[in-house]
């Protein structure tokens, strides 16, 4: 018989999980630097995924930067759609799907 883990107030991280196809070469190629060297953007947190990114979304508006500007505009709104779905990650991943409410750059 399986044991029923019980944890009290456990941490649990949502994910807004997109096809790669989502984000602009430049948005690619700057998420391949950026995993490189994390100073060109401090505030952004990644993970470098096999065939992906798994980037930290900051849920406190205030803490949050409205727009960044070394990324595009499309991609910021990749970020506020994680965020208003109150996720604390967004996953680029080249396996995952394609949202009809995206544009698709490939």
């Amino acid at each position: 018989m399986e044991k029923k883990l019980t944890l009290k107030n456990p941490e649990i991280q949502k994910s807004l999980v997109m096809s790669t196809s989502h984000i602009t070469p430049e948005d690619w190629h700057f998420l391949t630097r950026h995993a490189k060297d994390a100073s060109l953007e401090p505030w952004l947190i990644t993970d470098r995924l096999s065939c992906g990114w798994r980037i930290y979304i900051e849920r406190h508006p205030e803490m949050a930067p409205k727009n960044i500007p070394t990324i595009s505009k499309e991609f910021n709104e990749l970020i506020k759609a994680a965020r208003s779905l109150g996720c604390d990650w967004l996953v680029i991943d080249a396996d995952a799907m394609e949202y009809e409410e995206f544009p698709v750059f490939e």
